[in-house]
């Protein structure tokens, strides 16, 4: 079984970075992105800010709501 916590439990005065390294310390495999609820991802996030996001994880994670993460 695969398990995965949502972002907003990474403390907001840490980065996504570190976030996502304590993340998998602790054994999920993945993650959700929450809008506005963490200072990486709000309505004003632009795209290119979403890409950088997007790659950082999949150096350490999945994004939950990936197929390859749900089978």
């Amino acid at each position: 079984m695969k398990k995965s916590i949502g972002d907003n439990m990474i403390p907001k005065d840490w980065t996504f970075e570190r976030g996502l390294e304590l993340v998998k310390k602790a054994g999920y495999d993945g993650i959700e992105l929450w809008l506005g609820e963490v200072p990486w991802f709000q309505m004003s996030t632009t795209d290119a800010q979403v890409c950088e996001l997007l790659l950082c994880l999949a150096k350490t994670l999945v994004l939950s709501s990936d197929p390859e993460f749900i089978h």
